[in-house]
């Protein structure tokens, strides 16, 4: 294992909510993204989010412009019961794509566990999906994917047959089984039941791992225990010994903790706020190392690109943590 904080690239992507992106309060601030940013850039060269909303997806294209990285956002529209939310959403989405390079872009989530929250329904959800293609077609943009998010369970054909790529959210700790099987369990279901659904159509359109991980404390569920030797176990084999054609086209769930889902702690199921790589303030883990992948017979962790590291920006600031 490395030392703590040696960062190398590891992830293709990883899911990612700045701190303070709730309505009303939008807390969020350009400068923390900033931070947040150069410090996912050591990792990963591109980030998904879920919505629009408090200019969180404007503030990391502006990260990445001011920056200068060699770095994408897969940037979420939130799409719920509220129609005018969702059509605030989609307008913010439609003013970023104007104003940003394409470069900045890597695709388009419309949507996440929409279908699972019984919110929309699968026709009205494609039609969202539908609308923003053909905006994209209307700005002469034919190479910016668009597609959905949802729990495995929920991925039906008409999303296939509509969207460029769709994307399932696949979390081991909430089959129950053990972290040692827990990537096995992913590649399993991917397999056996998503790919099967993409056959019996004959299309192209992908099916990605749009969130997978494993918390790092906060207690059991069945078989799946949320501990720090659960979570380096996963970390190492998912990253180690699946598939190149997986890794490179998957969102590991997810950056930082996010303490505001405290919300949803129930007595002593406290998972929710423990997903991060990083802890809150950007830091390591305790007890967390990045894998070494020759211990497996993989030299490397994914056959994708490097993406150089850059300084934190604010390094040298005392106030910033």
């Amino acid at each position: 294992m490395m030392e703590t904080d040696d960062l190398k690239f590891m992830f293709s992507g990883i899911a990612y909510a700045p701190e303070g992106v709730m309505e009303p309060e939008c807390g969020a601030t350009l400068r923390n993204v900033i931070l947040d940013i150069a410090r996912l850039s050591k990792i990963t060269g591109s980030v998904k989010t879920y919505g629009t909303q408090c200019r969180q997806a404007e503030f990391i294209l502006e990260a990445i412009d001011q920056l200068q990285l060699n770095f994408t956002l897969s940037m979420g529209v939130w799409i719920g019961s509220d129609e005018a939310t969702n059509q605030a959403q989609l307008h913010v989405m439609k003013d970023l794509i104007k104003r940003y390079p394409r470069k900045y872009f890597r695709s388009i989530f419309i949507g996440n566990e929409v279908i699972y929250r019984k919110e929309k329904t699968v026709p009205e959800l494609m039609g969202y999906v539908r609308e923003a293609k053909n905006y994209l077609l209307s700005l002469n943009i034919t190479d910016l994917p668009v597609g959905v998010s949802e729990i495995g369970s929920q991925i039906t054909k008409e999303m296939l047959l509509d969207c460029d790529f769709v994307g399932a959210n696949v979390h081991p700790f909430f089959g129950g089984v053990d972290a040692q099987f827990g990537t096995r369990w992913v590649l399993d279901y991917y397999h056996n039941q998503l790919l099967p659904l993409k056959e019996s159509i004959n299309t192209t359109t992908e099916i990605i791992i749009s969130e997978v991980g494993w918390p790092y404390q906060g207690g059991e569920f069945i078989r799946s225990v949320a501990g720090s030797w659960e979570y380096q176990q996963f970390l190492n084999d998912w990253l180690c010994t699946s598939p190149a054609n997986i890794l490179n086209n998957c969102f590991y769930f997810e950056a930082f903790d996010e303490p505001w889902k405290r919300i949803w702690w129930d007595n002593d199921r406290t998972w929710e706020t423990e997903w991060g790589f990083f802890t809150s303030d950007r830091k390591m883990k305790k007890h967390i190392y990045i894998p070494d992948c020759s211990k497996y017979g993989n030299p490397s962790l994914v056959d994708f690109e490097y993406i150089e590291e850059v300084e934190d920006p604010y390094a040298n600031d005392e106030d910033h943590d």
